[in-house]
């Protein structure tokens, strides 16, 4: 009896024991996309936030995105909770502890402490399959993160553009005091008549509102941008970039080429986690047994006590349940996330070339403006200022010079930022900087 007893107890802590190990450690965080691989990936604690001063560059602006947006903690303890799950079904069932008491006649006490066995790798098979559906939650955040990455570029690309009105706008003030200015005097002096005046006088006003309202849409792009690192009012001064700087476009064949996009690499993690489901259901086929051991005491009537061993023994009999249905939908699932890759590539492709067709369309904008149409405007203002001071051209001609050559101005800032926006759009899709496939970018 006492060697019984040993025995059983000896099973339990064994069994506990086995319970115990370690999972098999894995990586469920994939591998960066090479757009934005230098800026700190939040996967901890981020540190204490600092209001950041002064000038603020792209490079710092996506720093403080990434560190202390709103939108990755989401991401990043979903993740986590996948890799909790990892180490939770890499654990071994629990023994089970019977007891049964019956009374009919004779007092029979049965204990028996029970273990189910699970064959077929079973085990194993689950803790794969929790791996990569934590790995597909890495591939989440990632894509993720490059959102944030790319809603904070268009963010700062808005607040480049903005200080870039308002100076252009400053400008125009300036220049409409001027000539305002200038018919004053001509009108006091009696070269120009008192009516040409008005011309002068209403253009200057519409530049000061027009100045007031692009000061105003500067304050918004501000906020919008100090909201993506969760920073209700902005304490910076300023941005500081390059807005003019322009490259030229690659074909289109080498950003398909050169696609790293989340969005595609994941479907590689996907289908193997199809698979992976498809051998835990054919494992699901082959019953588990349950084992279990103990004793029964017996107090008949006549008062004489007996204990004896017991051993059992359960084995399900897979006569009407064979879980072909369940193999046959994790096979279809497994055929669905082919053909879903397949369409997502397609999406993609087809949002490429859109997305490259705006950019050329962008880059030609920027040329045709650049090296013609602005220097024939400023040529053609130039020709007004003198031949007004001449007396030969009325106010009103000036003011239409003036009014044109800022349009155009207005326009070529527009479509400097509109081309960077499509090429933070295209980084976003290929997952990688287009600098690295323009030589001298």
């Amino acid at each position: 009896m006492r060697q019984f007893f040993i025995f059983c107890f000896g099973l339990y802590v064994w069994l506990l024991g086995s319970g115990c190990g370690k999972p098999q450690s894995v990586d469920v965080w994939p591998p960066p996309r090479p757009l934005g691989a230098d800026t700190a990936i939040r996967t901890k604690e981020s540190p204490l936030f600092s209001p950041p001063k002064g000038t603020l560059t792209l490079s710092q602006v996506l720093a403080l995105s990434i560190q202390y947006g709103p939108n990755l903690p989401v991401a990043v303890w979903t993740v986590r909770a996948g890799e909790a799950k990892i180490k939770q079904v890499s654990r071994r069932p629990d023994p089970e502890l019977e007891t049964e008491l019956e009374t009919l006649g004779e007092i029979e006490t049965t204990i028996q402490l029970k273990y189910l066995i699970e064959l077929g790798r079973k085990r194993i098979r689950r803790q794969t399959v929790a791996q990569l559906s934590a790995r597909l939650l890495g591939w989440e955040y990632e894509g993720q993160r490059l959102d944030t990455l790319t809603e904070t570029t268009l963010a700062f690309i808005d607040v480049l553009q903005a200080q870039a009105l308002v100076a252009v706008n400053q400008g125009l003030v300036q220049l409409a005091e001027q000539i305002f200015s200038t018919v004053r005097r001509q009108v006091e002096l009696g070269v120009k008549a008192g009516i040409e005046q008005a011309p002068a006088q209403i253009e200057l006003a519409n530049s000061r509102l027009t100045l007031k309202q692009s000061q105003q849409s500067l304050v918004v792009a501000r906020q919008a941008l100090a909201a993506t690192w969760g920073q209700a009012t902005p304490t910076f001064d300023r941005v500081e970039g390059q807005l003019e700087a322009v490259s030229s476009v690659p074909p289109i064949e080498q950003l398909l080429e050169q696609m790293m996009s989340p969005e595609l690499a994941r479907w590689q993690t996907e289908i193997e986690l199809r698979k992976a489901i498809i051998e835990i259901e054919k494992s699901n086929r082959r019953p588990d047994i349950t084992v279990g051991g103990g004793f029964k005491h017996l107090s008949p009537s006549s008062g004489e006590n007996s204990l004896m061993a017991v051993t059992s023994l359960s084995v399900p009999l897979p006569v009407l349940n064979q879980n072909r249905g369940a193999i046959l939908v994790a096979k279809s699932n497994l055929q669905k996330s082919h053909a879903e890759r397949a369409k997502a590539e397609m999406h993609l492709g087809i949002k490429l070339a859109q997305a490259h067709h705006k950019l050329v369309s962008a880059h030609e904008t920027i040329h045709q403006l650049k090296e013609e149409i602005l220097p024939l405007a400023q040529s053609a203002f130039e020709a007004t200022v003198a031949g007004q001071r001449l007396g030969k051209i009325a106010g009103l001609e000036l003011t239409n010079a003036q009014r044109t050559l800022f349009e155009i101005k207005r326009s070529y800032t527009g479509a400097l930022a509109e081309y960077h926006r499509v090429v933070a759009h295209i980084e976003r899709l290929i997952g990688q900087p287009l600098n690295n496939l323009v030589p001298g970018r």
